[in-house]
């Protein structure tokens, strides 16, 4: 890795007459591809860790697992390109470099789900790579019970159950927006459905008790929200309609087609610069999968 800094100068040095956003990775040998990924500063280094998780080679997982520890803490989308690409190359130091990061009750598991949708990662890869680093309950302080019922005019009435587990009082971040972002719909061949949020929401105003409520040991917060399955709706990244959506209103999961389906809820929160209160709860909790079916009239 020592000469990596001179493997950037010298490419650097080729590509003076065109600007860094023109430079093509793809073209780049082994060794300069390395070089770009792990200089997070130059504008290509993202498309450069890309393109590592197509390529799969073990050879990239010292930097890759660097890219990890300097970004701890930070939602930048190198952190997440570099837990890909490490999953894609798959091998066991690949691997419990994923378990070290990834299984952290800090780490945006919302952000990084996303983001497997977002950057196109293999379908089937993706899949393991939710179900074996993101489905993981990391709380014995809280834990997180799902129900669903069905509701008026073919819509399904989701209810998250978060149980305080401690022997001490905790405040719990209750969402007023967003609910469905925290359910994960796995359909019947065992693919994980993407979800978008579609309208942008500003929960300033709020008062803090309302949302941190005080949750005493034993006792639940609850919170619910209801969806309807649409056709063919437009979905603004893609060309064609979605033939079957869950709609909530300010979230869409773009199912596709009617069936069966698992939904898990997956609730995370975040230490924040500067909380209100000293005894605010933060972690990962995860619900055990229940099954639907959801059919159209």
């Amino acid at each position: 890795m020592n000469n990596y800094f001179t493997i950037i100068l010298t490419i650097l040095a080729t590509v003076t007459s065109i600007s860094a956003g023109e430079l093509l990775v793809d073209s780049l040998k082994y060794d300069e591809l390395l070089a770009i990924a792990e200089n997070t500063t130059l504008p290509q280094s993202f498309k450069a860790i890309l393109r590592l998780r197509e390529v799969g080679d073990e050879r990239a997982v010292p930097i890759l697992k660097q890219i990890l520890i300097e970004h701890t803490n930070s939602t930048r989308i190198h952190r997440f390109g570099a837990a890909q690409a490490l999953f894609c190359i798959g091998t066991d130091k690949a691997h419990q470099i994923l378990r070290e990061h990834l299984l952290d009750a800090e780490y945006p598991v919302d952000l990084s789900i996303m983001y497997g949708f977002h950057w196109r990662m293999e379908e089937s890869k993706r899949d393991t790579f939710i179900a074996q680093h993101h489905l993981q309950n990391l709380s014995t302080d809280v834990s997180l019970k799902l129900e669903v019922k069905n509701g008026i005019f073919n819509s399904k009435i989701f209810t998250l159950i978060l149980r305080n587990d401690s022997e001490k009082t905790l405040r719990l971040y209750k969402p007023k927006v967003y609910l469905g972002a925290y359910l994960m719909f796995r359909s019947s061949l065992g693919h994980f459905i993407e979800h978008i949020k579609a309208i942008l929401y500003d929960e300033r105003g709020r008062t803090p008790e309302g949302t941190y409520p005080k949750i005493a040991p034993g006792k639940d917060l609850k919170l619910s929200c209801s969806a309807r399955p649409q056709t063919n709706r437009k979905i603004y990244k893609y060309p064609e309609p979605v033939s079957l959506v869950l709609d909530f209103g300010d979230t869409i999961h773009l199912l596709g087609n009617s069936g069966k389906f698992k939904v898990y809820a997956i609730y995370s929160y975040r230490k924040r610069p500067n909380e209100l209160y000293p005894n605010i709860w933060t972690g990962r909790v995860v619900s055990n999968p229940v099954e639907i079916e959801i059919l159209l009239e």
